[in-house]
This record gives C-alpha cells, sequence and structure tokens, in this order.
C-alpha cells in the first residue's frame, strides 16, 4: 500500500515520507516530480519568485532503522546534494555522512 506524508521539519525544510515503494528508484522519481514541478515560477503579491530544490534521500532500512536515523540521513544527504550545486537531489550513501 502506498502512503505519502508530507511534514515542515522548520525553517525552509521539509519530510516527504513515502510508504510501500518497492525501490529507492521510486523516491528518485518523486524527488525529479517535485524538482519539475518547482521550477516553474509563481506569482506572491505581484512578484514573480522562482525556487530551487535540494533534495536528500534516504532509505529505510537499509540507510537507517529508525525514524530518528532515517531523518539524519535524509538531511545529510540533503546537505551533500545543496554542497555539489543548486537544484539536486543526492541518495544517502557512507560517504554523503563524511
Amino acid at each position: 500500500r502506498l502512503g505519502t506524508t508530507v511534514a515542515h521539519v522548520g525553517g525552509d525544510e521539509f519530510a516527504v515520507l513515502l510508504e510501500g515503494i518497492n525501490e529507492v528508484n521510486d523516491a528518485v522519481r518523486v524527488a525529479k516530480r517535485i524538482q519539475d514541478e518547482l521550477q516553474a515560477p509563481f506569482e506572491v503579491e505581484g512578484h514573480e519568485v522562482f525556487t530551487s530544490t535540494s533534495i536528500g534521500i534516504a532509505e529505510y532500512p537499509t540507510h537507517a532503522d529508525s525514524l530518528d536515523a532515517l531523518l539524519v540521513a535524509a538531511d545529510q544527504a540533503m546537505y551533500a546534494a545543496k554542497h555539489s550545486g543548486k537544484d539536486r537531489f543526492c541518495i544517502f550513501s557512507v560517504t554523503t555522512s563524511a
């Protein structure tokens, strides 16, 4: 069964929990779709606004054995994505945690 939960973590950070996916490539497809949707400019109080996203992907239980550890792994992957440029995603690995 597929399920999606979106939560505001703080500041400009959000977490998206995808339940029932079969492989990490399913999460990659969702990340790409989020990036595609947010690439189009939108209007706020008469001003055109552009956004970019840095997305970290972590998989349970491959990358973490608890929800807290999963969020930490995703956060580390997100910072690795930020360091590699704008509008990117990164999948957690031991090298992203260094």
